[in-house]
């Protein structure tokens, strides 16, 4: 049987680490010319939405019911995002990967919502899908494109769109996704900010504050318009 999973072990920081290099090597990749920044590109699109799905399918042929495997966390809903992204450069697109990336997902890969450990196919696809919205968002940095004005609030804005969908699926169906009616079960920054519902409002400021200095660097580092 699979060891169940134990953050900041030595599986967990190697896959950190694979992330960070795979980073790296695709924001290096994209500025090496336009034929390798397309093919890059294209297999980024693939493979976030392929994991997601595949992560879906292994869940659901377990007996895993769909109140937990439905893609309406935060991190699934960014997955479509992120391939629109990388495939048309969408600047709406973009601004959401990458706010909802640096905010949502690296905590994620820091503090993993997954019982199982390394090699465990759910801990495997659960990397590669939040490991590739990281991806994606440094893939994009990288190709020049850059938040317009106003980012920080536009992401905080559809954050709550978002979450009032989802929650609205929560109270009829008794879910938790996006972890609003109450916080995951293992161990995460949720933690940190209170019993339900100060958590939330919590994280709301939180995440105004993270999508603030995520973009400032960029909008002061080589600023520019979006371009095809």
């Amino acid at each position: 049987m699979d060891a169940p999973l134990r953050p900041f072990a030595f599986a967990h920081l190697v896959a950190l680490g694979i992330v960070g290099a795979v980073t790296a090597a695709c924001a290096f990749g994209v500025r090496s010319g336009p034929r390798a920044a397309a093919t890059i590109r294209g297999i980024l699109a693939v493979t976030l939405p392929l994991a997601l799905l595949l992560l879906m399918i292994l869940d659901a042929r377990a007996g895993v019911s769909w109140r937990s495997y439905a893609p309406l966390q935060l991190c699934d809903v960014a997955v479509p995002l992120a391939v629109v992204a990388l495939l048309t450069r969408h600047p709406l697109a973009f601004e959401l990967t990458y706010a909802w990336s640096i905010a949502g997902t690296l905590p994620a890969l820091l503090t993993p919502d997954v019982a199982e450990g390394f090699p465990h196919w759910r801990w495997l696809l659960y990397f590669a899908q939040h490991g590739g919205l990281v991806v994606a968002a440094g893939t994009l940095v990288a190709m020049g494109i850059r938040p317009r004005a106003w980012t920080p609030l536009r992401a905080l804005l559809w954050l709550n769109v978002v979450a009032l969908g989802i929650g609205a699926v929560d109270w009829v169906s008794g879910a938790n996704f996006m972890y609003l009616r109450q916080k995951p079960g293992t161990a995460t920054p949720l933690d940190w900010f209170g019993p339900w519902p100060l958590y939330i409002v919590t994280c709301e400021w939180i995440a105004l504050a993270v999508f603030c200095v995520a973009c400032a660097p960029l909008r002061l580092f080589r600023p520019e318009r979006l371009s095809d």
